[in-house]
């Protein structure tokens, strides 16, 4: 998982989101390794987002990304 995350995410409407958040789930090539996409690869057309939530992601993309980790034990 990657995630993204804004404390103050202003958008040019005027709209101010608080604790603006995103977080990208991918799953792995096989149980022991991780693949890795290159940010430029994801295409977010995909999914539909328009208006304030498509600037929204178009912003907190360009931010910087935290990894999270999973196990199941």
């Amino acid at each position: 998982m990657r995630m993204r995350h804004d404390a103050k995410l202003e958008l040019s409407n005027g709209v101010t989101k608080e604790g603006a958040t995103l977080v990208v789930v991918r799953p792995t090539a096989s149980a022991g390794g991780m693949v890795e996409e290159a940010e430029d690869e994801c295409n977010w057309d995909g999914f539909g987002f328009n208006g304030v939530y498509g600037e929204a992601i178009e912003k907190l993309i360009n931010r910087r990304s935290y990894l999270l980790e999973m196990n199941s034990f």
